[in-house]
């Protein structure tokens, strides 16, 4: 079947050709009179005069440009150093008209009148640059006022070889991304992607502490003109932990700052509290802004990845820090491109920081449907205002799940973020070894077809209350997992609910800890009422060195024992990790009880034969409704044993919330994008039902309000 995928119509509007040079009159340069399209790429080149020791330090010398709008407002913008003895102005206009700009040298108190000249701009139907929105600051939108729902990929580095081979491995690879519909990427600046401005002197192309590397700045060019020609905007990530840490990913003692390196820093967290480290990075931030800020396909700058595994050692100065870098780019950037950093995995400790204009989570989780709706619910709850989606997710931060070569996770983790409260889809990390070399770019392509036409800013889709009527036929496995790692903690009993909800799951630990921490966090209790007979069993994932030993016991008895020898290492146990014992119908106490000397890691829990299969998640307004109905076997953990269930039997999706109106209906296949028009549905006094057939993996529906009548009713403190 042939994708046929919709891209927004500014895509090909800018191409390289919209990138204009202006030449100097001075220095033996013709001066020509130009024209740009609005939000197209305006670039003059020229030299200067004056005397001075770094070009990339503003300290030297410092070079600009006052460029006054047709509106008659002056807009500061910095300019920088090229290569070969020439500066640069990029600059993009976001109104037609006639502009006007000055450029300006000062350098060892002398000043050098650089330029003076006038370009005109033509309307053009670009959106402009992402905002959050100001009238429903959950999403994004363009200075249009279009919607933006970022949905894409890490796409951090990639290809090896001199720039010309690079610059045609990332063309492959945004080409790839531009056929599945895919709006987002996230590049780091890292040394071994070239994208580094300053490293060591063991590395190939960096030339000091002070000398930013040309080569890599022209390939970061070539990166954001191949992402803008395709429409897909870039969050370009500053920094990444490795650099400033001695424990995680660490090339701490690489980093041209360390002391030992002659830099200035004797210790990582000094990073934070340095003047000395503050300067060179303000002289940073002046030079993104300069050489990439202008580009209209830059979506956000982000501080770092996952902060909180640098080696700091007060969390207070990596906030102050932050909130110090964030002041000053804002009054750098003329664009006011939206800001942002991360945590690691499961933490928020980034969100209170303030300057940031969006959240997001990292979060590597075996239940990633579960987690990710947990997460965004109470990511909205606590923070109504600001958007927030998941900068990274997957299965297993040790690496790809390459059994799955179906992309069942990343497929999972994208329709569940549709139909969450996030302002975005939730971003797998392993673009090189397991997007691309299994060719998953479909689960991308699906999805951007499944929410083509959606205003989210005006339409403000919320979940809603819905239930798949049960059937006995659908009864089946339900499978969780921990969403807590080490520390310490006081719950001891959750309470697992029929529809599967389950009392303090954020509490519960994937640590059981025995005789040498049993302080830290009690032996899990999990209170079953099952209507019919029940298997219970978890999967283990490491062993501590010291050995455990671990019994199951159902309402104070003894079921099952299993002792796991102490070892040289840590270990996975295999085979003998998968441990279950049966429990007969009724309410039942079943404790999960370590009674060795050390840990174990659980993987996931399960009960067989306890819950309906089909799970159901819908997003969306009286107007709207998008409709997501999962069957819970059908992920990653469980995909050994998937094809031993037979299709789902015909059922009925029953949302309560929706009283009145009459709605065309569509059924959508997530992994095919086939779209089948049913006959039309009217919503009644118990709510709106619809058929929902028998399938296997998921289904979807999308249905449109076709009554005039406005429906009245309300959810999550929300009226249509």
């Amino acid at each position: 079947m042939k994708i046929r995928v919709a891209y927004p119509r500014f895509v090909f509007f800018l191409t390289l050709t919209s990138v204009i040079w202006v030449a100097l009159a001075r220095n033996g340069w013709s001066q020509e009179t130009v024209s740009v399209p609005q939000y197209g790429l305006f670039e003059t080149a020229f030299r200067v005069g004056l005397a001075y020791d770094n070009p990339y330090f503003s300290s030297s010398i410092l070079v600009q440009a006052a460029i006054q709008t047709p509106e008659g407002v002056t807009q500061t913008v910095p300019c920088f150093y090229d290569r070969l003895e020439r500066w640069k102005l990029r600059y993009t206009p976001s109104q037609p008209g006639i502009y006007a700009y000055a450029i300006t040298a000062e350098a060892g108190g002398a000043r050098e009148e650089v330029q003076s000249a006038t370009f005109t701009v033509t309307a053009s139907t670009h959106p402009g640059f992402v905002r959050v929105s100001k009238t429903n600051p959950r999403f994004f939108q363009f200075d249009n006022g279009d919607s933006y729902f970022p949905l894409g990929q890490n796409l951090s580095w990639v290809g090896s070889g001199p720039n010309q081979e690079r610059v045609e491995v990332w063309r492959s690879y945004l080409d790839e991304c531009q056929q599945a519909g895919i709006n987002w990427i996230r590049l780091w600046m890292c040394s071994w992607g070239w994208t580094e401005l300053v490293w060591n002197k063991n590395h190939d192309r960096y030339y000091g502490i002070e000398t930013y590397s040309s080569e890599n700045a022209v390939l970061i060019d070539a990166i954001f003109r191949l992402a803008l020609e395709r429409g897909i905007m870039v969050q370009l990530c500053i920094n990444h932990h490795g650099q400033y840490s001695t424990t995680t990913n660490p090339i701490w003692d690489e980093n041209p700052y360390n002391v030992a390196n002659g830099g200035f820093l004797n210790h990582p967290s000094e990073f934070f509290t340095s003047p000395e480290a503050e300067r060179h990075y303000k002289e940073r931030l002046r030079y993104l802004v300069a050489r990439w800020g202008a580009f209209p396909n830059l979506m956000a700058w982000e501080f770092f990845n996952e902060v909180d595994l640098t080696s700091f050692r007060d969390w207070a100065d990596v906030t102050g820090w932050h909130e110090r870098m964030a002041g000053i780019l804002r009054e750098l950037d003329p664009y006011d491109h939206l800001l942002t950093t991360s945590a690691a995995w499961q933490t928020d400790q980034t969100f209170p920081i303030r300057g940031m204009d969006f959240l997001q989570s990292h979060a590597y989780v075996p239940d990633v449907i579960n987690f990710q709706q947990t997460k965004a619910a109470r990511t909205q709850a606590e923070y109504p205002t600001v958007p927030h989606f998941f900068g990274e997710m997957s299965y297993n931060a040790a690496g790809p799940n390459r059994e799955d070569r179906d992309g069942v996770i990343l497929h999972n983790q994208l329709w569940a973020s549709i139909h969450s409260w996030d302002s975005g889809a939730a971003m797998t990390w392993w673009w090189d070894n397991w997007v691309r070399p299994y060719n998953l770019y479909s689960h991308f392509a699906m999805a951007q077809k499944y929410i083509e036409g959606i205003d989210w800013v005006s339409e403000t889709l919320v979940p809603l209350q819905a239930k798949v009527v049960a059937k006995p036929e659908n009864t089946g496995e339900f499978s969780f997992s921990p969403k807590k790692g080490w520390g310490n903690g006081s719950v001891e009993e959750f309470v697992i609910q029929e529809d599967g909800t389950i009392t303090d799951h954020d509490s519960l630990n994937d640590f059981i800890h025995g005789r040498y921490h049993i302080d830290m966090v009690p032996n899990p209790v999990f209170v079953v009422d099952a209507i019919r007979p029940v298997t219970f069993g978890l999967e283990l994932e490491k062993v501590a060195q010291a050995g455990a030993v671990i019994a199951l016991r159902v309402d104070g008895e003894e079921q099952f024992r299993r002792r796991f020898p102490s070892a040289r290492a840590d270990y996975e146990p295999g085979e003998d990790g998968i441990i279950q014992v049966a429990v007969a119908a009724g309410t039942h106490r079943i404790q999960v009880a370590n009674v060795g000397n050390d840990w174990v890691t659980v993987k996931r829990f399960w009960l067989h034969d306890f819950i309906q299969r089909p799970e159901v998640f819908v997003r969306g307004h009286a107007g709207r409704i998008l409709v997501w109905v999962h069957d819970r076997p059908h992920r990653f953990a469980s995909l050994g044993s998937y094809s031993q269930y037979a299709p789902l039997v015909p059922s009925e999706i029953a949302i309560p919330g929706i009283t009145e109106g009459e709605y065309h209906l569509e059924q959508f296949d997530p992994y095919s994008g086939e779209v089948t028009s049913l006959p039309d549905l009217a919503a009644q006094d118990d709510g709106l039902r619809i058929p929902m057939p028998s399938f296997t993996k998921d289904t979807a529906f999308r249905l449109r309000k076709t009554s005039a009548k406005i429906s009245e009713f309300q959810v999550h403190g929300l009226q249509d």
